[in-house]
């Protein structure tokens, strides 16, 4: 009885890893917050094509793979969407990903470029951890620019 729970355990976890699922995105406005919206642990945000993501900050608080698909001539862009009133944009941080989990970026060109009036004398950051402990992020073959911390 002992060794039927063991290997039914080990089977769960095992299985539970490959029930993830691939979500398609395509370049726009807030079209990762949307996919976000819907992803369980572990699936993976594909970014179709090539393009700018915009989004407003990103809340991160399942583990997830944000990847581009593969065979893509350039990295897609995913940035901050700046186009926000400036009421909204002084509300908010300055920062692309709140993460409280784990993250793995994968092929991706991340910037916090926008238009100069409207970004000046701000701080920017990329990625921000809300969890302080437990969290990893692993990144692979991405490009980070224009974040002043």
């Amino acid at each position: 009885m002992k060794n039927r729970l063991s290997v039914v355990l080990i089977l769960t976890v095992v299985s539970s890893g490959l029930m993830a699922s691939d979500i398609e995105v395509h370049p726009g406005d807030n079209t990762i917050t949307a996919a976000l919206a819907t992803a369980g642990s572990g699936d993976r945000l594909i970014l179709v094509d090539e393009g700018v993501y915009s989004n407003d900050p990103l809340f991160v608080y399942k583990p997830i793979t944000i990847k581009a698909k593969d065979g893509l001539a350039n990295k897609p862009i995913v940035s901050f969407l700046w186009s926000n009133t400036p009421s909204t944009i002084d509300l908010q941080e300055k920062t692309l990903f709140f993460t409280y989990t784990s993250l793995t970026l994968d092929g991706l060109e991340l910037t916090m470029e926008g238009d100069p009036d409207l970004t000046a004398g701000y701080t920017t950051r990329m990625i921000r951890n809300r969890a302080y402990t437990g969290v990893n992020y692993k990144f692979y073959d991405c490009l980070f620019h224009d974040a002043s911390q």
